[in-house]
């Protein structure tokens, strides 16, 4: 943990200033300030922003004992005319939301996000899932007496899993016609009707896949207890049924549960933390999440990780911070 904590901290460029040393050389630790976020938080126009933001909790609530993030990074589709006239969806249909959402900019085509975080996925969803680590067992010959020794073998899920997000539904149904675009892009893909960029195609680069990085935190909303993330994801589906389609109640909308699939799943490693602290530049990259609060506003944070020293345990723990972006 030592060593990670150092890495991140040489790489962050987030949390530097929350350590000064004595005359020992000894890192204290320094009150962090309020983050300017909350200042800006009540300043903002409401119409501005579809995403959901959180204000921090400072204050200690008795029935909270932790909080869930989740990040989904931005894939890297060929949004190019081409391939949505293969698709037989243009930006007037489909809507321009979803292309900019699900493209990172540069991919290929005139749309897509400068953030490398999905920012419809990171704030619309509600509830994630992580199964059980399970392992295979390997059993030895039987002896005379038909004993044989077992061993433990290689985890069961480490080549993926399916499991399931719950996302919030908006009235312009932006999940639903997201997960349809989504999932036709990768059927087309399949057969050769849309095509990926010569960078992707170089890269050995799959452009229709996202990675997930989930953070179970305490009850401080910032230090990192648990984590995990999936690597290659991608929709098993769209769930259409999700929507209600009586005429008379009127009741159209529902929260959705969106099935995927992934190729990689790893937990609690270091490599997992350094992934993200590069992925999000020492918190340069732009991102509207803040994963706790129920208010819109006009504004970006940069998420991040950062080491700092527990001062009564001398424990080296993470934190997942934010900045004004």
């Amino acid at each position: 943990m030592a060593e990670i904590g150092s890495a991140i901290e040489k790489t962050a460029g987030l949390g530097a200033n929350e350590f000064s040393k004595d005359n020992t050389g000894t890192a204290k630790k320094q009150e962090p300030p309020l983050p300017e976020i909350i200042s800006n938080l009540h300043e903002a126009s409401v119409t501005d922003s579809i995403f959901h933001v959180y204000k921090p909790l400072y204050s200690f609530d008795p029935h909270i004992n932790g909080y869930v993030a989740l990040f989904f990074t931005t894939p890297m589709m060929n949004l190019d005319e081409a391939n949505l006239t293969a698709m037989d969806m243009s930006a007037a249909g489909i809507g321009t939301d979803v292309l900019n959402s699900l493209s990172y900019l540069g991919s290929g085509g005139s749309y897509g996000t400068a953030s490398k975080f999905c920012k419809p996925l990171c704030n619309m969803a509600i509830s994630g899932q992580l199964d059980d680590i399970s392992t295979n067992d390997t059993s030895g010959w039987d002896n005379l007496t038909g004993w044989a020794f077992h061993y433990g073998g290689r985890i069961s899920n480490e080549n993926g899993r399916e499991f399931s997000i719950k996302f919030e539904e908006k009235n312009n149904l932006l999940i639903t016609r997201m997960m349809t675009f989504w999932t036709r892009y990768m059927s087309l893909s399949k057969y050769g009707m849309v095509l990926r960029t010569e960078k992707n195609v170089n890269a050995r680069r799959i452009d229709y896949m996202s990675s997930l990085y989930t953070f179970i935190l305490e009850p401080d909303a910032t230090t990192v207890r648990y984590w995990a993330k999936d690597t290659g994801i991608y929709p098993k589906g769209v769930p259409l049924s999700s929507l209600g389609l009586d005429k008379e109640s009127h009741d159209v909308l529902h929260d959705v549960t969106v099935p995927f699939k992934s190729n990689l799943f790893e937990a609690m490693t270091d490599s997992i933390i350094l992934d993200f602290q590069s992925l999000t530049n020492g918190g340069e990259d732009p991102i509207a999440y803040e994963p706790f609060s129920k208010e819109f506003y006009k504004g970006y944070t940069a998420p991040g990780i950062a080491a700092s020293v527990d001062p009564k345990t001398g424990k080296t723990k993470l934190k997942l911070v934010y900045s004004k972006g």
